[in-house]
């Protein structure tokens, strides 16, 4: 078999970056959950959901609390679900 065969190609334009992040995730009439975002690119996320439901047609809102010296800060972005598997769902930030 040929090296190029066995590897997997990379279709993301921007890297991604191993990461252990919580992050709030809600959306229409649901309160906000807490998860883990596991990578992370300028273009979207991979977040640990468990078992929640997570419906793939509509607007995911997220809120990342990340800490900054002394303070925690919070980062809001919106993104839509692109991939699900058991470990749990790709967003790309819209």
């Amino acid at each position: 078999m040929s090296c190029f065969l066995s590897k997997r190609i990379e279709r993301r334009r921007n890297p991604r970056k191993q990461a252990a992040v919580r992050v709030y995730l809600s959306w229409s009439g649901q309160q906000p959950c807490r998860c883990r975002v596991t990578n992370l690119s300028v273009t979207g996320a991979f977040v640990e959901v468990g078992p929640l439901r997570i419906p793939e047609d509509g607007i995911i809102k997220l809120v990342f609390v990340l800490p900054a010296e002394s303070l925690i800060k919070t980062h809001h972005l919106s993104a839509i679900v692109v991939h699900r598997s058991q470990e749990g769902i790709g967003l790309m930030f819209r």
